[in-house]
């Protein structure tokens, strides 16, 4: 379980990466989705009385994914901007792209752990 929650994480981290090279825009959308997902959860959730379910189920594995997803986002708008304001300077944004998606990854492993082996006794 823990291996499926850590690849589909990393996919849609690299997804927000990697398009976000070629598009710029594909990183806000992702963003915007998932919050737009968290919210109606939480909203849905909030008014059926399990509020605190929702934020019990998400806050521990949420306060380490949510950033790694953010931070997977910025790299790929790093890679962007360098590509489309001086592309003599993309080299250095590439080399900083990748350190920030390799800590990324990390800090994905590290909420796939917690949500496997914490969240899912919680549940």
């Amino acid at each position: 379980m823990m291996v499926m929650i850590f690849l589909n994480n990393l996919r849609v981290a690299l997804m927000a990466f990697v398009l976000g090279i070629i598009f710029g825009i594909i990183p806000t959308m992702v963003l915007v989705v998932n919050g737009i997902i968290l919210g109606v959860l939480g909203t849905m959730m909030g008014q059926n009385g399990n509020l605190i379910t929702f934020i019990v189920l998400i806050v521990p594995h949420g306060i380490v994914e949510i950033p790694a997803i953010i931070f997977s986002c910025v790299a790929g708008y790093k890679m962007f901007l360098g590509w489309i304001s001086n592309k003599r300077n993309l080299r250095n944004e590439f080399n900083e792209s990748i350190l920030i998606i390799a800590g990324a990854s990390i800090m994905l492993l590290i909420a796939a752990i917690i949500e496997s082996f914490f969240t899912s006794t919680l549940a």
